[in-house]
């Protein structure tokens, strides 16, 4: 595995996972052309960039960004806050 002093890139987290996506029409998920991966990656970006803000808003992490779908992290032990802090980022 893993030598003991080097830090793992895994831990252990209680919170809640959420997932927003994003639905684009076929002609701009699947692009034919440089023009069109390019609005593709733009539009990502415009979503990546709303994401942050929205999670600094309600302390979530951004666990990833995959395809149209973003993967949020509201972490904590308190279900009552947790709930919350999700509902604000929702």
């Amino acid at each position: 595995m893993y030598p003991c002093n080097v830090p793992t890139p895994f831990r252990s987290s209680e919170g809640y996972h959420l997932y927003v996506e994003f639905g684009l029409n076929l002609k701009i998920a699947a692009p034919e052309d440089d023009a069109s991966a390019i609005k593709y990656l733009r539009i990502i970006e415009m979503f990546a960039a709303m994401a942050e803000q929205a999670a600094q808003l309600c302390s979530a992490r951004i666990l990833e960004i995959h395809s149209e779908r973003i993967h949020f992290l509201v972490e904590g032990p308190d279900h009552h806050e947790g709930m919350r802090r999700l509902l604000t980022l929702a």
